[in-house]
């Protein structure tokens, strides 16, 4: 990935001149973001006592 100096554009190839008119680039590493299994966990958690007090309150409202 290049990114302009002028504007920060990024961009995938090395192209001749930026859409502001830059010419000048400089080469930026592209960072990969990994999700911990504790984030997924805590997610699917959430997910998971959100569909049970879902169900209870649905429980509540139309069977008792």
């Amino acid at each position: 990935m290049r990114k302009c100096k002028l504007c920060g554009k990024l961009h995938t190839d090395l192209p001749q001149y930026c859409d502001c008119g830059g010419d000048e680039f400089e080469e930026v590493a592209v960072k990969e973001e990994k999700v911990s299994q504790v984030e997924t966990f805590k997610n699917v958690l959430s997910w998971v006592i959100f569909a049970v007090c879902i169900i209870l309150s649905v429980l509540v409202l139309f069977v008792w």
